[in-house]
């Protein structure tokens, strides 16, 4: 079972400045024993301020997340708090439609090793295509610099989704993200003598009924994934 619950608060009014706040609260838990101790509870906050008007507006903002594991570890029996992160944060809104986002900041995880700075940014945005098609894109790089060098992370990612709206006010939607992430200094450490490098491929088809009261709508998801690595034990296929 899974549960997601995000909020997000701006002051209202026309003022060039707005403070806002967002909330996030994910629980994800697994009932069957072999699986039970990696269910999870994820709390987040983003306290901010909103800069300018229209189609013109920048967020600058303070993210704080954490991470219960219901599990433990060798040192201590679970509940535990596996990570917690602290980031500056900054979305820029143009009036092309387009985004440019950033973040730079800090992870401590419960694993010493694997604590590290963090930075990432890339540019998205959202764009229609005649009256039926909806077309949204995203292409962000990531850098990580963890406490233990075989940690230490180069990404990029792609996303693409495309929505087309049917008669009678159905549609369909299609997804695609595509992820390459390389560990330049791991070569050994994960049991192989080459450089870890993790290829990520996700893909998703959903269809969604017309809107009920309250813009409620219903739909059917399928979503496949696979992920490629020079270290088998983080290969999967979903």
């Amino acid at each position: 079972g899974q549960a997601a619950v995000w909020v997000r608060f701006v002051t209202p009014g026309r003022s060039w400045v707005r403070p806002s706040l967002e909330t996030e609260v994910r629980a994800l838990g697994y009932s069957a024993s072999a699986g039970r101790d990696i269910s999870y509870l994820m709390l987040g906050g983003r306290p901010g301020v909103l800069m300018g008007r229209g189609s013109l507006r920048a967020l600058l903002a303070y993210h704080y997340e954490s991470l219960l594991l219901a599990g433990g570890d060798r040192y201590q029996g679970g509940p535990l708090w596996f990570y917690d992160s602290h980031r500056a944060e900054l979305e820029i809104e143009v009036p092309t439609g387009m985004t440019v986002f950033g973040s730079v900041g800090k992870r401590n995880l419960r694993e010493m090793g694997r604590s590290r700075l963090e930075a990432d940014g890339g540019i998205g945005g959202a764009f229609e295509v005649g009256s039926r098609l909806h077309l949204l894109g995203a292409l962000s790089g990531r850098l990580q610099n963890a406490a233990n060098d075989a940690y230490d992370l180069r990404g990029v990612s792609l996303l693409v989704s495309a929505e087309v709206r049917l008669p009678r006010r159905w549609s369909v939607r299609a997804g695609f993200l595509g992820s390459d992430d390389l560990y330049p200094h791991s070569a050994g450490y994960f049991d192989d003598p080459r450089e870890r490098r993790d290829l990520l491929l996700k893909l998703s088809a959903s269809t969604f009924a017309p809107p009920l009261g309250y813009q409620l709508k219903l739909g059917l998801t399928y979503e496949f994934a696979t992920r490629d690595s020079t270290a088998p034990s983080y290969a999967y296929t979903d």
